[in-house]
């Protein structure tokens, strides 16, 4: 589920599938819990090819997977509360269009 804004009802919907351990995409990072490890996962879309992708640009998609995270946090108390005893997991993903693969993870 792709989340524009996080003072609607679709956000909470969001949060509510969240829960239930489905993700849901907020300015091009995937958020989703992985219960049974007590992992927050936090996946960012990257638009560069695969073979054009140099460590550092992974390295800024990753911040800005952390950037993202933090806003989550700052902005919605039950985020927060969902995700406070979940260790944070940030990784680049890129869509193949039959598939999504992960490319590097920290």
């Amino acid at each position: 589920m792709k989340i524009l804004e996080l003072n609607n009802d679709r956000f909470k919907v969001a949060l509510e599938l969240f829960e239930e351990g489905k993700s849901f995409n907020f300015y091009d990072v995937d958020f989703c819990l992985n219960k049974e490890n007590k992992i927050l996962e936090v996946r960012t879309f990257t638009n560069w090819e695969l073979r054009n992708l140099t460590e550092q640009n992974a390295l800024n998609e990753i911040q800005h997977g952390k950037e993202v995270l933090n806003c989550l946090l700052t902005q919605s108390t039950q985020f927060r509360e969902t995700t406070q005893n979940y260790q944070s997991r940030f990784s680049v993903i890129q869509n193949l269009g039959n598939g999504i693969v992960e490319i590097c993870y920290l």
